[in-house]
């Protein structure tokens, strides 16, 4: 018993740091800490138009339906690809089965979705009003492009770590402490895009006016701007 107490009591005596050691390296203050965040804004042009289409096909079997909707898509992809700034994709793809009446045969039904986009809202405008012939627009909107966004974001998150930097120094030095050490950092970024649906919806009328090439006068379209933000956060040791 008397030989494990030794053992056990050599074992704390190694782990425990030497007063010359304490006194070379204090244990840092965890209350000298400051918790904080830094923010960067900016906005930028939604130089991307998107519409969103819709085919729908029905028949007495599923296949008929399919096939239907198959073909109308066919055509609308090929229509666009005689437009050199936008591009198509499938967005969605759904069946459907139902009955009028209970004595009633089944009916099938198949809705595909097509989303197109362009940088060139005139050429894009003008390919809705071919493809709404054999599709329905179901929304129409703006937004920032892909490279545009993802460049500008990293921009932001710089300038807020930056900042972040900027402030630490800043309360280092109100504090009257001679240095600082990031403990935590943490970065993220996002776009806020105001076009929302109600705004999609509104789009959708004023597309389809101009589309037509009706007589009306035709809408004033603006793609607008959106918010791009850039945030640093963490937690920072103030040394003594």
């Amino acid at each position: 018993m008397e030989a494990r107490s030794t053992i056990l009591l050599a074992c704390l005596l190694a782990s425990t740091p030497s007063l010359a050691q304490w006194n070379e390296h204090p244990p840092l203050d965890v209350r000298d800490r400051l918790t904080f965040s830094a923010t960067a804004e900016t906005t930028i042009q939604n130089d991307l138009m998107t519409a969103l289409l819709s085919i729908e096909a029905s028949g007495a079997t599923l296949a008929e339906a399919a096939n239907e909707a198959n073909e109308i898509a066919d055509w609308a992809f090929d229509t666009v690809d005689g437009f050199e700034t936008v591009t198509a994709r499938t967005a969605n793809y759904q069946t459907w089965e139902r009955r009028a009446q209970r004595d009633a045969p089944t009916e099938f039904g198949v809705n595909q979705q097509l989303l197109v986009t362009s940088n060139d809202d005139a050429e894009l405008t003008t390919l809705l009003g071919v493809l709404q012939a054999r599709a329905k627009i179901q929304s129409v909107g703006y937004g920032p492009s892909r490279e545009q966004r993802e460049a500008t974001e990293a921009k932001m998150v710089d300038a807020a770590l930056r900042k972040f930097r900027a402030e630490a120094e800043r309360h280092r030095a109100t504090l009257g402490y001679s240095g600082y050490e990031i403990v935590v950092l943490q970065v993220s970024s996002h776009t806020v895009d105001p076009a929302d649906a109600a705004r999609n919806r509104q789009l959708r009328g004023a597309v389809e006016v101009l589309a037509t090439g009706s007589s009306v006068t035709a809408p004033r379209l603006k793609g607008g701007t959106s918010t791009v933000t850039g945030t640093a956060s963490g937690i920072v040791q103030l040394l003594p």
